[in-house]
């Protein structure tokens, strides 16, 4: 592999907007999807998914299509917002005024675009209803650019005071009454779109031109979560359903956050069944993804051998790099570029030539506090206080039983309940429990492994009692091992008996210069052999949630593999191991009896039988040393 190749890699920019400029990859590098297709072809008109799932890059390549095909990107401006949520009309619900709001919008980029069409490809013969709309627009201030779109504050001030209907002729400019504000925009509307109809009859394009292409997104910023919030994205909703009905092939997508998408609720809603398309990843789209990306940015073919074996390693901790990688991401484009770019950062800083497994582990805690402060922005709409609930999860174990998450949250509900009234009805065990798999924090156990919520698994049920924290967060929040369990330090043991200078369990033991002459009289070190082999036996009859009786297995594996190492040294160090083993099993017993026990037998009993080990290992210990 060339030794460049760190300088001239990389997976391309956080955001569509920023990564569709020069310098960015997100055309060369576009992987197609079956949401892309869907838009592109016109079958589906609403595409659905999570912040960073790739909606925007969607949107952003449908912009840039070169089929002919005219576009133009709708988002509504920030300094707008709070002008669109409360935008009503008397007489007309809220849904239904915000309803009208976007079919004027769209009316007038039809309009925009007839008129342009008409003076590119019908010069010589303009019919009379498209010279209309021209003078309609200039009546109201509209421009003729049908790539740009006036501010949302200034179109509402329109609506608000008073449409120009002259250009279609004075008397339905004069005749156009109603009982209630409301009603007399929507009959305004109404003229607007049956001479923007006529146009398009009149010009007679047929299949011979392509007709415009609406695309909408962004509407995450303006959301708010409350009922206005609501009737904004309801009438954005209905009013895209209807325009390719009121004007033949005129065709509008709309890009929506997942998590919004749902919380709605109105009563057309099953009427868009058919329209939606969710955008979901798996793990060989996300993997090619990454290598399209490396590709793209080489400037050559990048087979998945040479991405996966020269670029990064092929495995990590003898699990597949791709996977392993992916498993530290919510199954999202964004979160893994962002991760390989680390990654690939980190091992330019170390003086690499490609990324090694120690780069990766170097990138994560940084890749893993970005994640967490990101899902904290995510949903700040949503659950606010989710920013003083994560951090609850810090130096834990990563599996987490029901019993330990009722202790947990205990202390917070109370305070969250007053700080947050307007969710108090959540704020319980039960109800967190659902926010925090829902948002992909907390996986659950099914069918022996770790699933989450973009998997579509579900929701959390009644029988469900074993929850993880997700790869991705557990770097930043020190929770890397199942169980926050106390560990033998056999070092420190030996280092107390002798004074040597030793390194500790799970690390290269370094003994001191100093001799020592091993003593023949190890006994204790053979009790801890039998105890050690009777509490694996106890552990392979209690039937643990697996990731735990794993590291209890483990450490106690390591005890047993650490009396070699004790055997060198000396009685003394024997001794004192043999007294921190013991300890060890008193401080699991007492571990388990505390945050993992209440409501689980299986947990409890193990406990006990653990206690009563430490008593007989006591007993025969003090029989041995008097």
């Amino acid at each position: 592999m060339d030794s460049d190749i760190l300088d001239r890699l990389h997976f391309g920019r956080d955001e569509a907007e920023l990564d569709a400029t020069a310098g960015g990859l997100l055309r060369s590098g576009f992987l197609e999807t079956a949401a892309y297709r869907s838009a592109l072809a016109g079958r589906k008109r609403l595409i659905i998914g999570r912040k960073g799932s790739g909606k925007s890059a969607i949107c952003m390549m449908l912009a840039a299509e070169e089929d002919g095909t005219p576009t133009c990107l709708v988002t509504p401006d920030d300094a707008s917002g709070d002008e669109i949520r409360r935008f009503d009309l008397r007489g007309l619900r809220a849904e239904k005024a915000k309803e009208l709001m976007w079919r004027y919008v769209f009316s007038v980029q039809v309009a925009k675009f007839l008129v342009a069409h008409a003076r590119e490809m019908h010069p010589r013969q303009i019919p009379l209803s498209v010279d209309a709309l021209r003078r309609f627009l200039a009546a109201n201030g509209e421009g003729l650019d049908f790539k740009f779109h006036e501010k949302f504050w200034r179109i509402l001030q329109r609506l608000k005071s008073s449409l120009s209907l002259e250009a279609f002729g004075g008397k339905i400019a004069l005749e156009i009454e109603a009982p209630s504000d409301g009603l007399k925009k929507n009959n305004q509307l109404e003229v607007i779109e049956n001479n923007i109809a006529l146009a398009l009859k009149d010009l007679g394009c047929g299949s011979r031109h392509p007709m415009p292409l609406l695309l909408v997104d962004r509407l995450e910023e303006l959301w708010a979560n409350d009922p206005d919030s609501d009737a904004m994205i309801i009438g954005l909703l209905l009013a895209a359903k209807q325009l390719p009905q009121r004007f033949e092939g005129v065709r509008c997508v709309v890009f929506l956050r997942s998590d919004i998408y749902d919380l709605l609720e109105f009563g057309e809603r099953d009427k868009l069944h058919g329209e939606e398309m969710r955008i979901d990843w798996n793990r060989s789209a996300l993997r090619e993804l990454l290598r399209t990306r490396a590709a793209s940015s080489l400037g050559c073919e990048v087979a998945a051998a040479v991405m996966w074996g020269s670029i990064f390693p092929s495995h990590i901790d003898d699990q597949p790099a791709g996977d392993y990688l992916i498993d530290h991401t919510l199954m999202r484009p964004r979160d893994l570029i962002q991760l390989a770019n680390r990654c690939r950062d980190v091992a330019e800083q170390n003086g690499q030539e490609a990324i090694r497994p120690a780069d990766i582990a170097d990138a994560l805690p940084i890749f893993s506090g970005w994640k967490l402060q990101d899902l904290v922005d995510e949903y700040s709409v949503n659950y606010p206080f989710l920013s003083r609930l994560l951090p609850l999860f810090e130096d834990g174990g990563f599996l987490v039983l029901l019993p330990n998450l009722a202790t947990l949250f205990s202390p917070v509900l109370e305070p969250l309940r007053k700080r947050y009234p307007e969710f108090a009805d959540n704020l319980n065990v039960e109800g967190l429990v659902d926010i925090l798999y829902g948002i992909g924090f907390l996986g659950i156990k099914r069918s022996g492994k770790a699933v989450y919520s973009y998997e579509r698994q579900g929701r959390v049920e009644a029988a469900d009692r074993e929850f993880y924290v997700h790869p991705c967060f557990r770097p930043a929040l020190r929770c890397l091992r199942p169980v926050n369990i106390a560990y033998i330090d056999a070092g420190r043991q030996i280092n107390r008996a002798l004074g040597q200078n030793v390194g500790t369990l799970g690390g290269d033991i370094v003994l001191g210069t100093k001799g020592v002459r091993p003593s023949h009289d190890f006994r204790s070190l053979a009790l801890i052999e039998r105890s050690a082999d009777r509490i694996l036996g106890f552990l392979a009859e209690a039937q643990l949630p697996q990731e735990l009786g794993d590291e209890i297995a483990r450490n106690v594996a390591d005890m047993i593999d650490n009396l070699g190492m004790v055997e060198t040294v000396g009685t003394g160090a024997a001794l004192a191991y043999a007294h921190s083993a013991r300890e060890y099993v008193i401080c699991l017993a007492d571990h388990l009896r505390r945050d993992g026990s209440e409501g689980d037998d299986r947990i409890y009993r193990f406990s006990e039988d653990l206690r009563a080990e430490a008593r007989r290992l006591g007993d025969e210990l003090s029989r041995l040393n008097g």
